[in-house]
């Protein structure tokens, strides 16, 4: 890069810097007009945000409406194709903020202090920091000046429609960060279905003339969903189960956007003709909560919700990727709905997304399959889960919810160290762990007398010892694990809005429950037999209890682990959206 371009790129730096700092340092920026800029060269600009903070007023929305309008005609022959007789749906977005989430730096914490609803008002942070949706601080490593935005023109080698490798078509690009501090990126949305409106708006909304929706009117026709998320767009190269989770050997890879020439396969009046192609590398890592439980008896439309602070569902430990496009022979491509596919006509604001069809070209398949060594003759090598090239990671899109997942003796599996025990926090457990009658456990419950074969019955001062060294299950004593440990144990989480909050569930889903009490203690006279059952231990015990044949009992919880997921290899070789609502 020349000196005087360095000066340049510095001056903008500062500028920029300026922008987004409030310490009072003005920089002005210098106008380079385009004599200037042809004489100079580099490898971009860069763009270092620090101490960044966005924030949009909780009523200020972006919306996807529908239309109230039957794109079908009952008994008619000329109704478009693809015409539908969906429920008009409407989408909005609503407060997209995005602010600190840790204290700084590699070995900074989550923040706790300083956090708000959406209405400013104090609320619980939460574990992980996921209770509060704002922070008043900003991001102190957002993109630092070592690891900032670049903006460039760059050529990469790769193969087009064809199956030419070629170096010859400029790239646009803009890659972002490969790190930074994780932030609170938060927002809620609405999502309103089978209403009726009116012809004007009002400050963006359609005033409502009516409630259609299943359940009739009112807050029935309106869900409001609250999306907090503490990470950053940035995910490892491989998945981590597979890649480990050392920078060195699976470092981190910042998002990017490249707006590329693409060649297409067809002519211009064609299904897939030559036009302006976007590549889209989509990286996310961090935890998720999404919730729905609102303070408010009946939501209200534009209306900031009141969400508890606790409940929803957690995506501890989230690590993704995926790709939209891949050079030069793959793009994402926005257009107008066109007639060949929908009968739609073009000039009613319909629109479609495309991801297009992969060439049926051997070179081209052999890059996007991405052989582990690159060769042809490999044929199955791309099916192992060692020693495959850096870029069938980059071809191949993941999606890890959690870390620990099921040991796999197979060579050639996924495999995991193992699942987490912690599944569920509640107010008992009636399937826990065994014990053995003896005079330690069950000092009085020593012999069977009165109540039949499946019984230990013994007062005090009574030693029979029937079922001395038999097994049952262990006390109905209330768990130890919290909450918030069960949210620790990563992977999918739900959690009600409060401990009190409970629901049941069976352990095994797959199986029939049962309803036999494992182990019954009373230490009481209440339950009968007059005084031969004072202070008794009354053991009751289903003899289908063994070893492998576990009573199913239904357990009251109020948290639970749903475990892990994970997706490996995702490719897309064709996608395409088309809306049909527009008129």
């Amino acid at each position: 890069m020349s000196h005087s371009l360095r000066q340049k790129a510095f001056a903008l730096i500062l500028s920029t810097w300026w922008i987004f700092d409030t310490s009072g340092v003005v920089v002005a920026m210098q106008v380079m007009d385009d004599q200037e800029m042809s004489s100079e060269s580099g490898a971009g600009l860069a763009f270092p945000f620090e101490n960044f903070r966005f924030e949009m007023e909780k009523t200020s929305f972006i919306q996807l409406t529908g239309s109230d309008t039957n794109l079908c005609t009952a008994g008619s022959t000329t109704s478009p194709v693809g015409c539908t007789t969906f429920r008009r749906g409407d989408l909005r977005y609503y407060g997209l903020t995005m602010s600190r989430g840790t204290t700084g730096g590699t070995s900074g914490t989550i923040t706790t202090t300083n956090v708000t609803d959406w209405f400013g008002n104090g609320c619980t942070a939460g574990t992980f920091g996921l209770g509060c949706p704002i922070s008043s601080e900003s991001i102190i490593n957002y993109s630092n000046h070592d690891n900032p935005f670049i903006f460039r023109v760059f050529n990469y080698t790769g193969f087009d429609t064809a199956g030419t490798s070629t170096n010859s078509r400029p790239v646009l690009e803009i890659l972002g960060p490969s790190n930074m501090d994780p932030f609170r990126w938060s927002f809620f949305g609405e999502v309103e279905t089978g209403r009726t409106y009116g012809a004007t708006a009002s400050n963006g909304l359609y005033p409502i003339t009516g409630a259609t929706c299943s359940a009739g009117s009112g807050a029935a026709c309106l869900l409001q969903v609250q999306n907090i998320i503490l990470g950053k767009p940035a995910s490892r190269l491989k998945p981590p189960s597979v890649g480990g989770s050392v920078d060195a050997s699976n470092p981190y890879y910042g998002p990017a956007i490249r707006l590329f020439q693409y060649a297409g396969t067809t002519a211009a009046t064609g299904s897939d003709p030559a036009t302006y192609g976007i590549q889209y590398e989509s990286r996310l890592s961090g935890d998720y909560r999404m919730s729905v439980n609102n303070a408010a008896a009946t939501p209200s439309r534009g209306v900031a919700p009141d969400f508890n602070d606790e409940e929803g569902m957690y995506f501890r430990n989230v690590q993704a990727y995926l790709p939209l496009g891949q050079l030069h022979y793959q793009a994402l491509v926005f257009d107008d709905t066109q007639p060949g596919s929908t009968g739609v006509v073009t000039t009613n604001g319909n629109v479609s997304i495309e991801v297009t069809r992969i060439p049926n070209v051997t070179a081209v398949y052999q890059d996007f399959y991405s052989f582990a060594d690159g060769t042809s003759g490999s044929t199955n090598s791309g099916y192992t889960r060692t020693g495959r090239a850096d870029r069938y990671y980059l071809t191949h899109g993941y999606s890890e919810w959690g870390t620990q997942f099921p040991t796999n003796a197979n060579s050639n599996g996924l495999g995991g160290s193992g699942v987490n025990s912690t599944t569920y926090s509640g107010t008992g457990d009636p399937d826990g762990a065994t014990r053995i009658i003896n005079s330690t456990n069950f000092p009085a419950a020593t012999c069977a007398s009165n109540g039949g074969p499946n019984f230990v019955d013994g007062s005090n001062g009574n030693n029979c010892t029937t079922w001395s060294g038999q097994t049952v299950g262990e006390l109905l004593t209330a768990p130890t694990t919290t909450r918030d440990q069960v949210i620790s144990a990563g992977g999918i989480v739900f959690v009600s809005r409060n401990s009190s909050s409970t629901w049941n569930v069976l352990p095994n889903q797959n199986q029939a429950a049962s309803t036999i009490n494992m182990l019954w203690v009373n230490n009481s006279s209440s339950n009968g037999g007059g005084s031969n059952w004072a202070n008794t231990y009354r053991l009751e015990r289903d003899s289908r209890y063994t070893a492998g044949n576990v009573a199913n009992v239904t357990r009251t919880v109020n948290a639970i682990n749903l475990g892990t997921a994970r997706i490996d290899g995702l490719l897309i070789n064709h996608m395409k959206i088309e809306t049909l609502g527009g008129q």
